[in-house]
């Protein structure tokens, strides 16, 4: 494994031993994954929205490129599928992960996301 890539995880695993933002980072790990179904609306209405969110600078900068992940900004087509969900925060196991994730990330579950200009510096 590469050097860099294995601090990187060493990274993720401190922040995941913190009790302060484990429980968060974990949902946030699981939403950015996405559901383990063929459900691709599900995973453009979660997903997709959180990985925007979560690394609007990647997303910004490659933007109209292949990644091989789909990020896109939310939209009233992801909007309306997440509030057709029944109850997310008491259902399917990824639903209750990703409803947490946008909890997290300052998200609204049941309004349309804007974009934020919430870039970090480099």
């Amino acid at each position: 494994m590469a050097t860099k890539l294995r601090e990187t995880l060493n990274t993720i695993d401190r922040a995941l031993s913190d009790p302060e933002i484990s429980e968060d980072l974990w949902d946030i790990l699981s939403g950015l994954r996405g559901p383990d179904t063929a459900q691709f609306s599900l995973k453009l209405a979660t997903t997709s929205v959180l990985r925007y969110h979560a690394f609007p600078r990647t997303f910004k900068q490659m933007e109209g490129m292949y990644t091989g992940a789909v990020a896109v900004m939310d939209d009233e087509g992801s909007l309306q599928f997440r509030r057709s969900m029944a109850n997310a925060a008491d259902g399917y196991h990824f639903s209750h992960h990703a409803y947490k994730a946008f909890r997290a990330l300052g998200l609204a579950w049941d309004e349309l996301n804007k974009p934020t200009d919430e870039v970090e510096a480099v």
